[in-house]
């Protein structure tokens, strides 16, 4: 149990040092945590994809347990889509350590980053 509020702890820690990070303006006018619609279509673009339309189960079918990890796949989700973010900001503002001197990789890699960052926010908001 120590370990898991140890981990957490330090997981915590880390997703504020992320969220802290400045982010360029390509990466943070997706509305997080609440887009707008038309926010939300350009992160669909982004992703190469749609939220899921199906709805969320039916009152009273998922227990305590089940909304723990629910809760804790959610905190996962935030952290990762922080940690991606930063480092988009990173390659676009070449932060010592981040360059990447070839033009056409840097897109690549950028263009890859963001598809990361939007999917993890989709599935973060179904």
């Amino acid at each position: 149990m120590f370990s898991f509020l140890a981990k957490s702890a330090v997981a915590a820690t880390l997703f504020a040092a992320a969220l802290s990070a400045p982010v360029s303006s390509a990466v943070s006018n997706d509305g997080f945590p609440t887009p707008s619609a038309a926010q939300l279509q350009t992160i669909e673009q982004t992703a190469q994809g749609t939220l899921p339309n199906g709805g969320p189960p039916p009152a009273g079918a998922v227990d305590a347990q089940g909304i723990t990890n629910f809760q804790l796949i959610n905190f996962n989700e935030n952290f990762e889509v922080a940690f991606f973010k930063s480092l988009v900001n990173n390659i676009t503002t070449n932060v010592q350590g981040f360059q990447i001197q070839n033009d056409k990789e840097r897109d690549f890699v950028l263009k890859s980053l963001n598809a990361v960052v939007a999917v993890s926010y989709i599935f973060k908001h179904k």
